[in-house]
């Protein structure tokens, strides 16, 4: 999850190289540029979520999340710039996944996107309280308050296209 927020607030990936071993050696041995240094406008509570959940031990990233889930309800509010923030009452909040696009120009990488979809949107399932929907990216505009406005979700989750 720690890369799809990366990857969505940033437009790059955290792990990068030239050969898959590269990748996977990043992936393994070294720390990504932190996302406010690519985009200084990001909110420092974001950025640092964002490093939480990219950390290599897995007892040093959130535990659940409902922790994530928790910290952005904390955090999100309507003044930011470029975030939505949605009034959530004490019903069952919804998410919609669309699915999410693969951004690298490698069309090897679409079955990867297909099926990170679908395994968002089952680790949500079972790890949160959230009533989970999915829509295809096909079926859906691509600007985020039409989205809302048609899934009448409290979140929605999506790449950028």
């Amino acid at each position: 999850f720690g890369i799809v927020l990366y990857e969505l607030f940033t437009g790059r990936r955290p792990f990068e190289g030239d050969q898959t071993a590269s990748v996977m050696y990043a992936l393994l041995y070294e720390d990504p540029v932190g996302p406010q240094e690519i985009d200084p406008d990001l909110p420092v509570w974001l950025c640092d979520l964002i490093v939480h959940l990219l950390q290599k031990q897995t007892e040093d990233r959130p535990a659940s999340m409902s922790e994530v889930i928790e910290a952005i309800d904390r955090n999100l509010v309507s003044d930011q710039p470029g975030l939505v923030a949605v009034g959530i009452s004490r019903r069952s909040r919804t998410v919609t996944v669309v699915d999410l696009k693969n951004l690298s120009g490698d069309k090897s990488w679409d079955y990867f996107c297909l099926g990170f979809t679908d395994d968002v949107i089952g680790e949500l399932t079972r790890r949160t309280d959230l009533v989970v929907s999915a829509e295809p990216s096909t079926s859906l505009p691509r600007n985020i308050n039409e989205i809302f406005e048609r899934c009448h979700s409290d979140f929605v989750m999506t790449g950028r296209s």
